[in-house]
């Protein structure tokens, strides 16, 4: 009896169905594509998005459209400047809003909520930093070759010929390249490789006098050894707030942080992950006084960072921002390369300062600048220092710029951290050019942000 009820009842389910086909047509067939993904998709949230894209394969490829995605992830979360850079490093803007999504969920639902980028954000931003450092880096050069012009020469620097060759074309960049040399290593491979992504124009030098009109030679002259030689190691120094106004999970962050993101960093300066290990690294960790953790050393395999990180414990105490900026300052100073990136006291001190050298021969010759190491420091903080030492942090900041100027330059940036960040006062305080925090914001993060930190 039971067995004949069910019978009659999956006869009539599918009469049903049957029926309910007749009535509806396909929509996937019937709907033209251009005004489902214009006006149907527009309208749905991300779970009925993804609930639709489960149906069939047609839905599924016009449910990835990347710009519904961005406009599903601007509508919930706003549109930041480094949010297209890590929607590129996700692979979509679905893999980035899901990435997202599920660190927010992980956030909120901590015993104590937090503010915490995604892994493609911190990524980006890090990218970021690279990238401006390595395009100081390439202007040094270019600003010392057109130093060079002005010292009596009898052939021309390589530099300077690079200039003119970037100044005739109208190149970037990306155009940067030396005569092969078989004294060259890979690190200049490296270097080379890690500016292709530079996109910004260098100065043009087409208005300096010609080669001929100084009397130099052929460019088929140079020897070998006047060739510029590969770029020193990166230099990354991290500058850690050990104060009282930082909790040990804050803390614990900002090593974990420096952790994963020092490699991150070297690669990208070094020109891929083979080089990495030849990138420096250094932590000062401040307080009302600066201490220096680890001066600046070669990351390796990361064994002495992470044996660093490991042993440092928080030393409490009100927080010094200045102090550890003139640290930085210092530690730079007493690195093994010197202001133009180049061994203290060698024999290639004159060269890389731009001065003239006499061959065996009697001959003046103009040396080439050496190329100066690309230079990133981090400040991680709550930036909780009153206004007052906000201003004496910001001469700090901008000492430290100065002193290396012509060295290369430093890229400095704030990540927040901890219980109400004033987010403004680290602005303000890496805002050196007082743009009005306009460029300032692109080198600023919420690394680890309580939700109640301050406002801009």
């Amino acid at each position: 009896m039971t067995s004949s009820k069910s019978q009659k009842q999956g006869r009539r389910r599918t009469r049903l169905e049957a029926a309910e086909s007749q009535l509806m047509p396909d929509l996937s067939v019937e709907l033209p594509q251009d005004l489902a993904v214009c006006e149907l998709l527009p309208r749905l949230d991300h779970k009925s998005l993804l609930a639709l894209a489960a149906t069939s394969k047609h839905w599924r490829t016009l449910a990835a459209y990347p710009p519904l995605w961005q406009s599903l992830f601007s509508a919930r979360w706003g549109q930041q400047p480094l949010n297209a850079a890590a929607a590129q490093l996700a692979g979509s803007w679905q893999a980035y809003y899901k990435t997202k999504h599920l660190s927010v969920k992980d956030a909120t639902a901590a015993k104590e909520p937090y503010d915490k980028p995604c892994c493609f954000e911190v990524d980006a931003r890090l990218h970021s930093l690279a990238s401006q450092a390595i395009l100081q880096q390439h202007l040094s050069c270019h600003t010392a070759a057109h130093a060079v012009r002005s010292l009596p020469t009898t052939s021309p620097p390589p530099c300077m010929l690079l200039a003119e060759q970037d100044a005739s074309s109208n190149s970037t960049c990306s155009s940067l390249s030396y005569p092969p040399s078989p004294s060259h290593g890979p690190g200049q491979a490296a270097f080379l490789s890690a500016s292709s992504s530079c996109s910004t124009a260098l100065p043009s030098f087409s208005s300096s006098p010609s080669h001929s009109s100084m009397g130099f030679a052929s460019p088929t002259l140079f020897a070998p050894e006047e060739l510029p030689p590969a770029p020193p190691p990166c230099q990354i120094l991290y500058l850690i707030d050990g104060s009282g106004s930082v909790s040990d999970e804050d803390f614990g962050e900002m090593r974990t942080f420096v952790q994963s993101s020092a490699r991150t960093l070297c690669s990208r300066l070094q020109g891929g992950a083979d080089n990495a290990a030849a990138g420096k690294v250094g932590i000062i960790q401040f307080s009302h006084d600066p201490y220096t953790e680890l001066p600046l050393t070669a990351l390796g395999d990361g064994s002495d960072l992470a044996g660093v990180l490991h042993r440092m414990a928080r030393i409490n105490g009100g927080t010094n921002i200045e102090a550890a900026l003139s640290a930085a300052s210092s530690l730079f100073s007493k690195a093994s390369f010197g202001p133009g990136g180049v061994p203290e006291g060698s024999a290639q001190e004159a060269n890389a300062a731009g001065m003239s050298a006499t061959t065996s021969a009697g001959e003046v010759h103009a040396k080439v600048p050496s190329i100066p190491p690309a230079r990133v420091v981090i400040l991680l903080t709550d930036g909780r220092v009153g206004r007052y030492k906000a201003h004496s942090a910001r001469a700090a900041a901008k000492r430290l710029l100065q002193n290396l100027q012509s060295g290369g330059g430093c890229v400095l940036a704030a990540f927040g951290v901890g219980r109400g960040v004033e987010c403004s006062e680290l602005v303000h305080i890496i805002d050196v050019e007082g743009a009005g925090g306009a460029e300032a914001i692109d080198r600023y993060l919420d690394l680890f942000v309580r939700d109640d930190h301050g406002s801009w």
